[in-house]
């Protein structure tokens, strides 16, 4: 017997976008295929390499140059800038396909922050100078992209993998740090704009 579909997805209003369904992008898209039965979730990826495992997932797996301008309600871009030409124009152009609707997410690292003593880090700790570190003026520089159009940020400590206990440790830009474990990981303050 199959799930009921939620009506809201048949409109198409919580489908996602996951650009770099990687570790961490295929468990969002995973975890929101789980609490949102019947929409659709898009993995956007440089190569088909992994495509097969996406779609095994329930994910589907299109390039980067595909499909180039359709919108999604919900976007997340967890892709790392390694390997990446132009880190800043690929965050700009996920942020592009957002329709506005719903919300966009960038997964940032907390690198940009100027805390190297082991000591107390949160939203409110100091910035890395700008020029000081190529690797967090890519990042700062994204960060900015998404900000400007209204989306969020998401600044990640950690990813652990070892299911059931896998964890995310992250710094939420406007709010304290939120520590969630991945099989209890409740999108719901994602629905909110």
């Amino acid at each position: 017997m199959e799930a009921p579909v939620d009506p809201i997805c048949r409109s198409k209003e919580k489908d996602l976008l996951v650009v770099g369904p990687g570790v961490l992008g295929s468990l969002i898209a995973t975890i929101w295929l789980q609490q949102n039965a019947g929409c659709k979730v898009v993995g956007q990826t440089n190569t088909t390499n992994h495509h097969e495992e996406l779609q095994a997932l329930g994910i589907h797996p299109i390039t980067k140059d595909k499909g180039a301008t359709d919108k999604y309600p919900f976007v997340v871009f967890s892709a790392p800038p390694h390997g990446s030409e132009n880190y800043i124009t690929e965050v700009r152009a996920a942020a592009e396909r957002w329709n506005g609707v719903g919300s966009l997410l960038f997964t940032s690292s907390t690198a940009v922050y100027d805390v190297s003593d082991n000591g107390p880090c949160d939203e409110n700790s100091p910035i890395v100078a700008k020029g000081r570190s190529p690797r967090t003026d890519v990042l700062l520089g994204a960060e900015e992209e998404v900000l400007k159009v209204g989306g969020s940020v998401v600044r990640l400590v950690g990813l652990y993998i070892s299911s059931p206990l896998s964890s995310i440790h992250t710094t939420v830009m406007g709010s304290t740090v939120l520590i969630a474990r991945l099989h209890e990981f409740n999108f719901s303050w994602f629905y909110t704009s």
